[in-house]
């Protein structure tokens, strides 16, 4: 997963319309801080994979690679603005893909599936970089999607974390009752948000 990360890394810096839809989003401070990169086309990263020594059932068990009907192997994040997931101590578990083109046949974000350290529910995305600030603070601001948290982050608001589009868990609670016993949702001011608020 780390290699996957310096993969995604190293796209990124290479990839001009990835790069002007991080700038448009207001993210390009935060590149380094988060470790954001870029999925290429196709099977870029089971190529390169390959080339670096990893094989198929590892790259599977990652969370990395799919089958499709034809037993083939393919990329799970293809043409995907990345956002790694970080645990408590900052390794690499997962990551979710943010889809950078239009297309309407594909769902907009794409995570990574239940693998033997990834489990979504149990996680909120930027915990391990706002642990501190949230123990400061004395409050742990919950906000719905990762591009919320970065900004707010970059912003000076350092003390939030992401649900990535799951309802609030009782593990991802767990996760935060050690640091602080105040946690403020701030969902979208939409029909969903405020019905995932409310419930």
């Amino acid at each position: 997963l780390k290699w996957a990360s310096k993969h995604f890394s190293s796209n990124l810096k290479k990839n001009r319309e990835a790069i002007e839809y991080i700038e448009k989003r207001g993210l390009s401070g935060a590149i380094d801080t988060f470790s954001i990169g870029y999925a290429s086309h196709g099977n870029d990263l089971l190529q390169a994979a390959h080339k670096a020594g990893y094989n198929d059932d590892i790259l599977f068990d990652a969370g990395l690679i799919r089958q499709n009907d034809q037993g083939h192997y393919y990329d799970v994040f293809a043409r995907r603005i990345i956002f790694p997931f970080f645990d408590r101590s900052g390794r690499i578990i997962g990551f979710t893909g943010r889809l950078l083109t239009g297309e309407k046949d594909k769902p907009k974000y794409v995570n990574s599936p239940e693998t033997e350290l990834f489990k979504k529910h149990k996680f909120l995305f930027g915990f391990y970089h706002s642990r501190k600030a949230i123990m400061k603070e004395h409050e742990c601001l919950l906000v719905e999607g990762q591009t919320d948290m970065i900004s707010l982050f970059m912003a000076g608001v350092k003390n939030v974390v992401a649900g990535s589009g799951t309802a609030l868990g009782e593990d991802q609670v767990k996760m935060i009752l050690p640091v602080t016993t105040c946690l403020t949702l701030v969902y979208d001011g939409d029909n969903a948000g405020i019905n995932a608020t409310i419930s």
